[in-house]
């Protein structure tokens, strides 16, 4: 602490300096109303985009200790019901479109509100696709459910054949983090966002773009465009029909979209699933449905290895009247054998389907392409 940092020989490490780089804020502990310093610290965490706030207790926790609170960027962005942008404008332009898509991001989970986009991909019949962890925004089963946008551009992929069809995209609340590479598809591109974004860190380039609370953001270009039929059901049902098919998911072959689709039937419709990265990963964002919000939780943007275990015991402690699924591979399993011990011992059943194949999958494919 501030108090002994004169007298301390080693580890003299300006905490926030430090954190600065992956935090929205660095709050240090002292007397003066601590759980006040707290509740902020949370509310900082929380508010969009939501991210990590370092608390430092100094172990000369005391009265005279100053309260140093640096905050990195808008704490506050949550607060403001201000809607800026030309929304009159956006709707004239999806008006003009012939095939709309809208790619929702986990903003939309966050805020709620994924009634009113309903709302709206329904009133015109647009295809809406969604990111890994905005999985359950749209029931999956809805006939205008279009699949999962990860950020991959190749054509022949089932992302790529949805956008190539498609001639605008309206992004609600879109994190560019969870894309696996810069936007590049070249359809004009609206947003919706709670946030003003920098233009440093926008998805690609929008043509128009409008922040505000997302309920009255969707509301309002609901209410605006003209009722109309864009994507036919049938073009969508094909899509899946062919996805499903070239997946193997009712084979009678033991593969990985066949085990995820029977497992599926098998779960209650609320399950919740748990996955991580692997080959098995990017099937199950197929294969696997999503039938309602905070039933899905992916280790997407940094596709971390190790998570899945941990988040299905989690999963089972929060909600232990759901079913808890997680999906994992070999290696993932390994590093996190431990958690089994932890799972035995708080008494938790997750059903853990481990896909082995003796390697580490998507580092293979990446190696065999250089």
């Amino acid at each position: 602490g501030p108090g002994q940092a004169p007298l301390t020989s080693m580890q003299k490490i300006d905490h926030s300096a430090m954190f600065d780089p992956i935090c929205k804020a660095s709050i240090t502990l002292d007397a003066n109303e601590p759980e006040a310093r707290i509740a902020e610290a949370i509310h900082i965490a929380n508010t969009e985009r939501p991210g990590p706030v370092h608390v430092d207790l100094p172990m000369d926790f005391a009265p005279s200790i100053q309260t140093d609170s640096h905050v990195i960027g808008d704490q506050n962005p949550n607060d403001s019901h201000r809607i800026d942008g030309d929304l009159k404008a956006i709707s004239a332009t999806i008006d003009q479109a012939n095939k709309p898509v809208l790619i929702v991001g986990p903003v939309v989970l966050r805020q709620r509100v994924q009634d009113d986009l309903l709302s709206l991909a329904e009133k015109i019949q647009a295809a809406v696709m969604v990111t890994s962890k905005a999985r359950g925004a749209i029931p999956e089963d809805h006939p205008l459910y279009a699949g999962v946008m990860s950020g991959v551009y190749r054509e022949e992929t089932f992302e790529g054949r949805m956008m190539a069809k498609s001639d605008l995209v309206l992004a609600v609340g879109l994190d560019r983090t969870e894309l696996l590479s810069p936007w590049k598809h070249t359809q004009p591109l609206l947003t919706l966002d709670a946030v003003r974004v920098p233009s440093d860190e926008t998805v690609g380039v929008p043509a128009l773009a409008a922040t505000g609370p997302l309920s009255n953001l969707l509301e309002s270009v609901t209410a605006a465009v003209r009722q109309r039929q864009t994507w036919n059901p049938s073009e969508i049902h094909a899509f899946w029909s062919d996805v499903y098919k070239e997946l193997g998911v009712e084979s009678s072959d033991l593969n990985a979209a066949s085990v995820l689709h029977r497992a599926r039937q098998l779960a209650p419709r609320d399950a919740i699933l748990t996955t991580e990265a692997g080959i098995y990963g990017r099937v199950n964002l197929y294969a696997w449905k999503v039938y309602e919000p905070g039933t899905y939780f992916d280790s997407s943007g940094t596709n971390t290895m190790g998570y899945s275990v941990p988040a299905a015991l989690a999963a089972s402690l929060v909600r232990p009247s759901q079913k808890t699924i997680s999906l994992v591979g070999d290696a993932g399993m390994l590093m996190r054998a431990g958690e089994l011990e932890t799972a035995a011992r708080l008494k938790l059943a997750p059903v853990i389907i481990v896909f082995d194949d003796g390697t580490l999958g998507m580092i293979r494919i990446k190696q065999q392409a250089k």
